[in-house]
């Protein structure tokens, strides 16, 4: 088991019991209850336009289920259904039109591993599956964020919201040149255009299929179960 400070948890997505972003983990904090995670999130301003930060709220530490490591960074999954409660709605159990939605989702396993990304929609006898991979080349956008977002928090904000790096915390290298033009469209300077080509990774090529009933839900994030997984 891997312990993380609060500032290595900074940023990382915090996903509910129903696969949906709550927000993104900020910071620790110590209270008569017990050790709290702080979560945040970005909000847009309806009269002026302007993205704010702002508390969504404070986790116990005992609602953490566990805490994945992929490339990207940490994912903190939670045990209960926060932002379905907030949201007020209810994913439940995949159904058949959850195929097609889970497609471009980053998979997470419930016992604490990143998968990749569900790239197409694949059979077996009898049973659909995912196949989840990681391309040859990754843009990681959720570091690129996190690292960018103690200098310049409001160019962080405006990118997080062009291209949300909880849904794509490494985007495929093929979209880097649409990733350098938003940078510049939301003003960034030629100094950090060229830092994110830095942030540029070859990884190896692998994919895994997962049945379809092993897929607990699909929200924001693909949850599966938890296990050995090998390639097709």
């Amino acid at each position: 088991m891997r312990f993380y400070s609060g500032r290595e948890l900074s940023g990382a997505p915090v996903v509910d019991s129903e696969g949906l972003v709550y927000g993104r983990a900020s910071g620790l904090e110590v209270s008569e209850s017990g050790l709290l995670l702080r979560v945040t999130e970005v909000v847009r301003d309806p009269e002026t336009g302007r993205e704010m930060t702002h508390e969504k709220g404070l986790v116990p530490v005992e609602e953490i289920s566990t805490i994945a490591e992929g490339p990207g960074g940490p994912i903190v999954l939670l045990s209960t259904p926060r932002e379905a409660s907030y949201r007020g709605v209810r994913v439940g159990e995949p159904a058949p039109a959850d195929l097609e939605r889970a497609v471009g989702r980053v998979a997470v396993t419930l016992d604490g591993r990143v998968l990749g990304t569900v790239s197409e929609i694949v059979v077996g006898p009898g049973i659909p599956g995912l196949r989840v991979r990681a391309s040859a080349g990754e843009v990681a956008w959720l570091r690129f964020l996190r690292d960018l977002r103690s200098r310049r928090p409001g160019l962080a904000a405006r990118l997080e919201a062009r291209v949300d790096p909880y849904k794509n915390p490494r985007v495929p290298a093929e979209r880097l040149d649409d990733l350098l033009r938003a940078l510049r469209e939301e003003g960034a300077g030629e100094e950090e255009v060229e830092a994110l080509r830095g942030y540029v990774e070859e990884v190896e090529s692998a994919s895994v299929d997962v049945p379809w009933p092993r897929v607990e839900r699909v929200g924001d994030v693909v949850l599966v179960e938890g296990g050995e997984w090998v390639g097709p």
